[in-house]
């Protein structure tokens, strides 16, 4: 049974693929580089993401990378909306006193504007953000909270969410809202691959119908 919840924040709970592909773009041509089109975006873009930058631009530092990426991005900010389903999933979460951790490498400033804009940081239990390798950082939040990795489920959209599951012993959910596609997801092997947020929450109410009705009357 699934006591907590550890959730990506990018393309899993906010709807931001296409501000990162477009600004991804901008980065590109500022130095040079042909555009790539969106279907090529995300079945080559990798987590942490200087990885993928190394491939088109091995010449370009990551401090300017970084800096041209964000100036663009940051022009986006207030058009990123959450998923259709992302509230009533926190909401969910709330009324079953299921504890929401986020974990990603969306940087502090970005995250906590979005989160507080959008009514999401009264229903988190804590936010690991601005985390490079989420593989290296999964193992602390668990320790930090006390969390029982078999009690755990870590959902996001691609497949370096799925590996860091994998190197905490937690449940790997993927979903198919974001940035990778179901190819690249499948092939990763995750536990589960649902849709969205609103088909976990079904799966897990199911989960705590079962827990009820397995409790002596």
């Amino acid at each position: 049974m699934w006591k907590n919840v550890i959730l990506d924040w990018s393309g899993t709970v906010v709807d931001d693929l296409s501000f990162v592909w477009e600004s991804t773009n901008h980065v590109l041509a500022h130095f040079g580089s042909p555009a790539i089109t969106r279907e090529i975006f995300r079945e080559r873009f990798t987590l942490p993401w200087i990885e993928f930058y190394k491939e088109h631009l091995p010449q370009v530092g990551r401090e300017e990378l970084n800096a041209v990426f964000r100036k663009k991005m940051d022009e986006a900010q207030a058009k990123i909306r959450l998923f259709p389903d992302a509230m009533d999933f926190f909401l969910f979460c709330r009324s079953q006193h299921l504890p929401v951790f986020i974990l990603s490498t969306v940087d502090s400033e970005s995250f906590w504007g979005q989160s507080n804009r959008l009514g999401i940081t009264p229903l988190i239990r804590k936010a690991y953000v601005g985390v490079e390798d989420k593989r290296e950082a999964i193992g602390g939040l668990l320790e930090e909270n006390q969390l029982d990795p078999s009690e755990t489920i870590m959902v996001g959209d691609m497949v370096h969410d799925i590996e860091a599951a994998r190197r905490a012993g937690v449940t790997a959910c993927a979903v198919l809202s974001g940035f990778d596609p179901h190819p690249k997801l499948v092939k990763a092997r995750p536990d589960l691959i649902l849709r969205d947020l609103s088909e976990l929450r079904v799966v897990l109410h199911s989960q705590q119908m079962i827990t009820e009705c397995s409790k002596p009357c």
